[in-house]
């Protein structure tokens, strides 16, 4: 979840707790015209999350996305990735249309 642009700054919930109230802000906070979502989103060390990004950060992943852009292997960095999560939405969750300009 996150509790909107206008309030604390987008911040990202990443829980179980109070998952109604939560989604019933958000909800709230899409049908006034903001950014909102409620969903459910892994935490970075979740094995899957590392996996998926040692599988993004792998050789061969790196030579095809080079071949892609035109440019040399060694340019795409080996260790870091600028932002990476796994997103489970159940039903009733939702994202709302945003450009991906807004943080979240």
């Amino acid at each position: 979840n996150n509790d909107g642009m206008r309030y604390r700054l987008n911040q990202k919930t990443r829980s179980l707790a109070n998952v109604t109230q939560r989604t019933q802000l958000a909800r709230y906070i899409h049908e006034q015209g903001g950014f909102s979502y409620a969903k459910w989103e892994l935490v970075p060390t979740h094995d899957l999350v590392r996996e998926i990004e040692q599988t993004l950060l792998s050789e061969p992943i790196r030579q095809r996305v080079a071949q892609v852009l035109g440019i040399a292997a060694h340019r795409i960095p080996q260790t870091a990735m600028a932002d990476l999560f796994v997103t489970y939405f159940t039903p009733g969750s939702f994202l709302s249309p945003h450009p991906d300009s807004v943080s979240g």
